[in-house]
C-alpha cells in the first residue's frame, strides 16, 4: 500500500479502481489533475485497487468524466481487459497530518533537494539547492516521475544556455509552481506561471514567497493571452491538452528556444511527436522514468520565417 499527497478533512468520496497494473500511473496522474486529495495504491501481481479521495463538490464532475477518460487510455494498453468502478462515502481523518510521512525530505535530482515546509529538522545537503514546498490540494508535489524528468531537462536546458540570465521563461500549468521555482533557481531572467485552477494559484503564491522566488510572474492567463517569446517553455500536462495547445507552443516560442514536454507516457511518444512535428518542432531529446516520458522540442528552421 503506498499513500500518497493528502486527502481532505471532510466532506468527501472515496473512488475505487480496480484496473490492471500497467495502467496504474495513467489513471493516478489523471486524478490528481482532477482535483484527488489523495490516492492510495494497493498492488497485487494481476490487479491494482486504486482508492482516490475527492470532496464532495468534486464527485460529480469526476464521475462524468472518469467513464470516457478510461475508454480513451485503453488502446494504449493492449490485452488489459475492463476496469471496475465504484463510489463510496467515507468518514473523516486527519489526512492532513496523515500524509506527512509520505512525503519526506529527499533529492530531486542531483541539484535540488525538496524540503516540505512544515520539516524544520533536516538538513540540506552541501551543495544541493532547496526547494521549500507546501503541496496544499494543488498537482505538483515533485514526486512524480513526470516532474523529475522536466527539472532534470530544464537543468540541463539553462545549463547549455550561452545567456540563461537573459531567460523568459514559460511554466504551464504550475501547479504547486515546482518547476517555475527551478527555473528561477537556475538563474533565469523571469519565469511567467500560468494555470486555471485558484487552488493551485494560491498554493503555487505561497511557494513562490517561501522560496524568495521574485522573478516569477503568477496568473491565470490563458496562452492566448500571453505575448512577447519565451526561450524556454516547460508543460507539464496530459497529451489531450497538449494537442489543445500545441499551436499556442508555436506562437510563443522564441526562434531558438525549446519546448519540454511530459505527463506523456512512453508509448504516447509517437503521437506527441507527429503533434508537434505537425506544429513546426523537432525533437532534440528525452527522458524516460517508469513509464512515464519527457521530451524537448526545439522549433524547426522555418517556424519562425514563414
Amino acid at each position: 500500500m503506498r499513500p500518497k499527497a493528502e486527502a481532505p478533512s471532510s466532506g468527501w468520496h472515496e473512488l475505487q479502481i480496480r484496473v490492471a497494473p500497467p495502467m496504474k500511473d495513467a489513471i493516478v496522474h489523471q486524478l490528481f489533475e482532477w482535483g484527488a486529495k489523495g490516492v492510495i495504491e494497493d498492488d497485487a501481481e494481476d490487479e491494482c485497487l486504486i482508492r482516490a479521495f475527492f470532496e464532495e463538490v468534486r464527485r460529480e464532475e469526476v464521475a462524468e468524466a472518469l467513464q470516457p477518460f478510461l475508454n480513451s487510455i485503453v488502446g494504449h494498453f493492449p490485452g488489459t481487459g475492463a476496469t471496475t468502478v465504484s463510489w463510496s462515502e467515507v468518514e473523516d481523518e486527519d489526512w492532513s497530518q496523515f500524509h506527512k510521512q509520505f512525503y519526506p525530505a529527499q533529492s530531486l535530482t542531483h541539484l535540488f533537494f525538496l524540503k516540505p515546509a512544515w520539516d524544520e529538522q533536516t538538513e540540506v545537503p552541501d551543495g544541493m539547492v532547496p526547494l521549500i514546498l507546501e503541496p496544499g490540494q494543488a498537482f505538483g508535489t515533485g514526486l512524480h516521475a513526470s516532474t523529475r524528468l522536466c527539472m532534470r531537462m530544464l537543468e540541463y536546458c539553462v545549463e547549455m544556455h550561452p545567456r540563461p540570465h537573459e531567460i523568459r521563461a514559460l511554466d504551464v500549468g504550475t501547479g504547486t509552481g515546482i518547476l517555475a521555482m527551478a527555473l528561477s533557481k537556475l538563474g533565469i531572467h523571469e519565469a511567467i506561471a500560468t494555470d486555471h485552477d485558484p487552488i493551485a494559484l494560491e498554493v503555487a503564491a505561497e511557494n513562490f514567497g517561501a522560496n524568495a522566488c521574485n522573478n516569477i510572474e503568477l496568473t491565470d492567463s490563458s496562452l492566448d493571452e500571453l505575448e512577447g517569446e519565451f526561450e524556454i517553455i516547460v508543460s507539464n500536462i496530459l497529451l489531450e491538452t497538449h494537442r489543445e495547445l500545441a499551436t499556442q507552443y508555436r506562437r510563443l516560442i522564441a526562434p531558438r528556444g525549446q519546448i519540454i514536454l511530459s505527463g506523456l507516457l512512453v508509448n504516447q511518444r509517437s503521437e506527441i511527436e507527429e503533434l508537434m512535428a505537425q506544429a513546426g518542432f523537432q525533437v532534440e531529446g528525452s527522458e524516460t522514468s517508469q513509464e512515464w516520458l519527457a521530451l524537448a522540442f526545439t522549433p524547426m528552421a522555418d517556424l519562425h520565417s514563414s
